[in-house]
């Protein structure tokens, strides 16, 4: 679960082979270290669950593998979700390599639950589409998942049904009908509306009783809510709801207003959606924020980018 990004930016050709060479060993017993790189620019993005285990990720590249790089400021994972369900449809007509190609699906996409993540359903009758299309349908729609939503952000918690579509005895393909399964679901987030989904942090701080007004003011200009207060052996113990990006530097804040008496420690808790105050600026209010159709719609074209590709270290 990949929570927070951080770009890497080696320093000499050599350290960038050497990063391309740790990286994968690194994986293999870190299974939540996300990697991605852009072909285009180059940069490499490394992910993981907080940013106490990212800087972990950087002090052992430096340390075991001789890694020097520039590193960029954490940023969060966000996603989207749908608010409400709709239907999508697209035919894909086209040529390639001198023969035609033909797709076209139609669906129904809705919100799932939380933590539901993505879910196809084929609910084809009458053989409008051959069975052997289904799984590229599915292929571009979780491929335009990928790509993003309305704002540019991989969409999750989604349920997807296929109930139509034709195909052409001769021009149909694979990659036709990848196409149209993509454009279909984008047509789709056209027609309905979306939020914006944030990591929150279960954040767990100990600290001498006298210490804990200061600790309280340091979690709110974060936008940390505390859920729980305790205190044993003459320690008191908070534990708080904190979005991911409220929970950059806490740690070091911490230890600042507690004179170093105080620690804290934090891990993934879930998704929930992005808030903001009525006048745009205090997410205490609870106010969601809807996301408005961008213009073009992100990836409404029959060529869609693909998103910044995991390494593979296998490869």
């Amino acid at each position: 679960m990949v929570v927070v990004w951080l770009a890497i930016d080696p320093h000499t050709d050599g350290d960038r082979e050497r990063l391309e060479g740790a990286l994968p060993m690194m994986r293999v017993g870190d299974p939540d270290l996300g990697v991605s790189a852009d072909a285009a620019s180059g940069q490499v993005r490394i992910g993981g669950v907080s940013e106490q285990h990212l800087e972990e990720v950087v002090h052992r590249l430096a340390r075991e593998f001789g890694v020097a790089a520039r590193i960029g400021r954490p940023q969060a994972a966000y996603k989207e979700t749908l608010t409400a369900g709709a239907d999508g449809e697209a035919k894909y007509v086209g040529t390639s390599d001198g023969r035609g190609q033909y797709g076209h699906a139609k669906i129904h996409v809705y919100p799932g639950p939380a933590g539901s993540g993505y879910v196809f359903e084929d609910d084809l009758t009458g053989g409008s589409i051959p069975p052997r299309f289904i799984t590229a349908i599915d292929a571009g729609i979780q491929e335009a998942l990928r790509h993003g939503g309305l704002s540019g952000h991989p969409i999750d918690d989604v349920r997807v049904v296929l109930f139509d579509g034709s195909y052409h005895d001769v021009d149909s393909s694979d990659e036709a009908f990848r196409i149209a399964g993509a454009l279909a679901f984008c047509d789709a987030i056209r027609r309905t509306g979306s939020v914006l989904l944030e990591p929150l942090m279960s954040v767990d701080i100990s600290m001498p009783p006298e210490c804990r007004d200061r600790v309280v003011h340091a979690l709110s200009s974060g936008h940390g809510q505390i859920v729980g207060e305790a205190e044993r052996q003459g320690m008191f113990m908070l534990n708080a709801l904190v979005p991911v990006t409220g929970s950059f530097g806490l740690a070091a804040a911490i230890a600042a207003v507690t004179g170093g008496r105080g620690e804290c420690t934090a891990r993934f808790s879930h998704y929930a959606p992005v808030r903001r105050g009525i006048d745009g600026g205090d997410r205490d209010a609870n106010v969601l924020a809807p996301l408005l159709p961008r213009t073009p719609l992100h990836g409404l074209h029959a060529s869609l980018p693909e998103p910044p590709p995991e390494i593979d270290e296998s490869s």
